[in-house]
């Protein structure tokens, strides 16, 4: 949803013809107050913050998941090198 829909859900963008003219004012008033669009919006916002911090969650366990398999793959290669190095050295 864009930021310029959940303003015009919010009431806090009103068209030019609404502005102009105080019948249709009146009238997006009384529609805004019988569609409850601020409590809705309350509502949608509510949701949409609570989605959100879900998402930057889950991604930080993930991001967390691979660091660590990362860093557990460059020590198994960091002891594949010793034991190569040990190896060789006994090889010779």
């Amino acid at each position: 949803m864009s930021l310029l829909t959940l303003k015009i859900l919010n009431g806090v963008y009103r068209s030019d013809i609404a502005w102009k003219d105080a019948k249709y004012g009146q009238i997006w008033e009384y529609l805004r107050d019988e569609f409850e669009l601020t409590q809705r919006f309350a509502s949608l916002d509510f949701k949409l913050k609570f989605v959100e911090h879900n998402i930057r969650f889950l991604q930080e366990i993930l991001q967390n998941r691979k660091s660590d398999f990362l860093e557990w793959l460059i020590i198994a290669l960091i002891g594949a090198e010793i034991l190569l190095s040990l190896y060789d050295i006994v090889q010779r």
